[in-house]
C-alpha cells in the first residue's frame, strides 16, 4: 500500500486556488517558478484534496505547435474520461482549444 505523503504550508497558494475555482465560468491557472520548489506537488495535492474536475499539464520547452498538440491531447483525454486521443489529434489553434 502506498504511503500517503503529508502536505504542510502553502496556505496562501491553496486559498488562491480555492478562490479561482469558486469563480463562475472556467478558469485556467498557470503555476510557474524555480525548479524543485513543489509546484507539481501543490497542484496534485489541491486537485486530490478538493476532488475537483480538473487536470494539470506540464509544458515542455517545445515549439508552439508541439505544445498545442500536447495540450490538445491531454485536454481531449481529460474531457473523454481518459479515452486515448488519436495520435494526430490537435485543436486547430489556441483559440479553439480554450473554447473547449
Amino acid at each position: 500500500m502506498a504511503e500517503k505523503l503529508s502536505f504542510t504550508g502553502r496556505t496562501f497558494e491553496l486559498n488562491y486556488l480555492d478562490g479561482q475555482y469558486a469563480e463562475s465560468g472556467g478558469t485556467m491557472c498557470v503555476v510557474y517558478g524555480r525548479r524543485r520548489v513543489g509546484k507539481t506537488r501543490l497542484i496534485t495535492h489541491w486537485l486530490n484534496s478538493r476532488d475537483v474536475p480538473g487536470f494539470y499539464w506540464l509544458a515542455t520547452d517545445s515549439s508552439p505547435g508541439a505544445l498545442l498538440h500536447s495540450l490538445s491531447r491531454a485536454l481531449y483525454e481529460h474531457i473523454h474520461n481518459e479515452a486515448p486521443a488519436d495520435p494526430g489529434f490537435t485543436y486547430y489553434d489556441w483559440d479553439e482549444l480554450f473554447r473547449e
